[in-house]
């Protein structure tokens, strides 16, 4: 594996001896560069950070006689290796206030090359931010004797950013006295065995139900849920060993108490965000089935908020940036089979703001035309086909825009891509939504002359795509006795008469037409 590393990181490794100036030759698009083979293997093996922790410690001003010994790394690429050396690690990097959990580490010995990215500008930014002292190792006396006065006598007063981080942090840990404190939760009476229906707090809820469906302690299950959450999703997308039996459970348990934690997010709505993203990740996960129960615990979850009052700020969630909405999407491109799953997700967050959420936030997730109105034409009979969603994509003028989005994509001056993938859309339209097609005298003549345009077309792929759906749609419309259903016929005998020098073509539409 290959660490990729901000250039102020690698600069900074460099000018600490760290790494050598050609070390990193790949510069990548965003600026970063991506370390040669061996450089990423022994900083996954930790060893260059003996070093690092040591020049840290210095600019610190921590004795070097403090830390622990590092001396003893061992060089080897095995496994046992990198437990042992990141078990030796993990004490010196709490010396230099850098804090690394059970999870984390087993991350980093199982090969998670981002963690160990981040420790790197952890210690980077740590660096930074304390300039050598001018007074050298005086200071560096005085410094010992202040750590001394606040450890024997009263505890120190938290500084503001210290009182902003437990501010904004759902988790506070305490580490002088070897216990962690959670806002609202005493962790000494805290019991895992607790129903989780009996929870009292959103997080007390969180934190039970991942020590009883995955095994923890609770010390671990607040590991998961720091930094974000991100190691839970890690976790989620991993498995634990590859394995999801367990993460599956955790999903079920949930999903068997969503009324719960409902009740819990309607008490503490400012937890919502949390709540929500707390399960996110399992939308990506590897494993079908625990993205599949993801989908049906958002799905449950997004219509308990609903009802609950709390839509809004569920919605706001949702389209917020790297939430619901681009997992959404991450989760169909990764499981396709889950389409059927994914719409009432999409569904029960966005009721009203589906035109909001087609026009402003799925173009901002995915700005390429042509891959926009394919993942729309996939959601298209998902939508129409659910009472809820068909009156309100009618009645909201949905129907409308993706309409006039088809047209205008479908036109000669785009691209193929973007052209194929428009027919598609609009004879889709009028396949599940004809009505609305019906209000406008001119627009089925717009799709047909359109679709005819694309028959027409010099490029194979797009006559063949406008081909099929003509077909596609002759299918809809004769099975209906609608009036339209002649006017297509005769497109595609034109069609066929136009082509007749045309192997492919003539011999695609003569055999269709035998079975149409």
């Amino acid at each position: 594996m290959v660490l990729c590393i901000k250039a102020e990181v690698f600069r900074w490794l460099v000018d600490r001896g760290v790494l050598r100036e050609n070390a990193g030759t790949i510069r990548n698009k965003d600026g970063s560069i991506a370390l040669d083979a061996a450089s990423s293997a022994a900083f996954e093996n930790g060893i260059p950070f003996s070093k690092i922790i040591r020049a840290v410690a210095q600019r610190l001003e921590i004795d070097g006689d403090s830390l622990p010994s590092l001396d003893t790394l061992k060089s080897v690429a095995t496994p046992a290796a990198k437990l042992y050396n990141w078990n030796l690690l993990a004490p010196a990097l709490r010396s230099v206030s850098v804090h690394m959990d059970q999870d984390t580490k087993a991350l980093i010995v199982a090969g998670d090359g981002e963690l160990v990215v981040e420790l790197l500008e952890q210690l980077h930014s740590l660096d930074l931010s304390h300039p050598p002292h001018p007074h050298g190792k005086a200071a560096s006396a005085n410094n010992q004797q202040a750590k001394r006065t606040v450890s024997h006598g009263s505890k120190q007063q938290p500084t503001p950013s210290s009182r902003h981080s437990a501010d904004t942090d759902p988790t506070v840990q305490e580490e002088e006295s070897d216990q962690v404190v959670l806002r609202g939760i005493d962790l000494r009476s805290f019991s895992e065995s607790k129903p989780l229906e009996e929870a009292e707090t959103c997080l007390e809820f969180l934190l039970l139900s991942l020590c009883q469906s995955l095994g923890l302690r609770c010390k671990q299950a607040l590991g998961l849920l720091s930094n974000n959450t991100k190691f839970l999703g890690h976790l989620l997308v991993k498995g634990i060993k590859n394995q999801f039996n367990s993460i599956i459970q955790w999903f079920q348990d949930v999903f068997a108490n969503v009324h719960n934690l409902t009740n819990r997010l309607a008490a503490e709505p400012e937890s919502i965000s949390f709540i929500l993203s707390a399960f996110c990740a399992g939308l990506l996960s590897r494993d079908y089935e625990v993205a599949l129960w993801a989908c049906r615990l958002y799905s449950r979850l997004g219509q308990e908020l609903v009802d609950a009052g709390l839509g809004d700020r569920a919605w706001e969630w949702f389209v917020s940036k790297k939430a619901g909405l681009e997992a959404t999407v991450l989760c169909f491109k990764r499981h396709p089979d889950t389409k059927l799953a994914l719409w009432p997700v999409i569904e029960q967050f966005s009721r009203t703001n589906l035109l909001d959420l087609y026009s402003n936030h799925l173009r901002r997730l995915i700005p390429d035309p042509a891959n926009l109105m394919d993942l729309i034409h996939e959601f298209l009979a998902p939508m129409v086909e659910s009472r809820l969603s068909r009156e309100v994509c009618v009645s909201s003028g949905l129907v409308d825009y993706l309409l006039e989005l088809g047209i205008r994509h479908s036109d000669s001056g785009h691209e193929t891509a973007s052209r194929i993938s428009a027919v598609s859309l609009l004879v889709e339209i009028w396949r599940l939504v004809g009505e609305k097609v019906g209000e406008k005298e001119e627009m089925p003549k717009h799709i047909l002359s359109m679709l005819t345009k694309g028959t027409r077309d010099r490029t194979s792929a797009l006559q063949v795509s406008a081909l099929t759906n003509l077909f596609k749609l002759l299918d809809h419309l004769a099975s209906d006795h609608d009036v339209f259903a002649p006017v297509v016929y005769k497109s595609i005998i034109f069609c066929l008469i136009e082509n007749h020098d045309n192997e492919l073509i003539r011999e695609f539409v003569i055999n269709n037409l035998t079975v149409t």
